[in-house]
C-alpha cells in the first residue's frame, strides 16, 4: 500500500522522466498517439 510520501516521489519521479519515457515509447511504437497513451499518468 502507497503513503502519500510514495505518491508524491511517484509523482516527481513521473515529472522527472516524462519527456524522456514518450522518446521512448515513440522510437519502438512511431505512433504519437499510442506513445502518449503508454506513458500517460494513470494513478
Amino acid at each position: 500500500m502507497q503513503n502519500a510520501s510514495d505518491s508524491q516521489k511517484l509523482e516527481k519521479l513521473y515529472e522527472r522522466y516524462e519527456q524522456k519515457m514518450y522518446a521512448v515509447a515513440f522510437s519502438i511504437l512511431h505512433n504519437e498517439w499510442q506513445a502518449e497513451d503508454a506513458v500517460q499518468d494513470h494513478s
